[in-house]
């Protein structure tokens, strides 16, 4: 059985409030073993982190504004999962 293990990091914790991915991460199993398949980004998010959020993940605005949106690189996040 393959499975894959994915990791967010958002910019706050309140979905109604439009928040939005800071990172993404994932891993591949296969029998419960590491393949080797793995990603991982750092996200822009096109808008400052709660204070709540930034304390968790301690990304700030400045650094994350020079990564890609998450539009720019969901499609091979998607593929990842194929």
């Amino acid at each position: 059985m393959r499975e894959i293990i994915l990791f967010t990091g958002t910019t706050g914790l309140e979905p109604r409030e439009g928040v939005t991915n800071v990172e993404e991460g994932g891993v591949q199993l296969f029998k419960r073993q590491l393949t080797g398949r793995h990603l991982y980004w750092y996200l822009n998010p096109e808008r400052d982190s709660d204070p709540e959020a930034l304390a968790i993940h301690g990304l700030t605005t400045e650094f994350v504004c020079g990564h890609p949106r998450f539009k720019d690189v969901g499609d091979q996040v998607l593929d990842f999962g194929q």
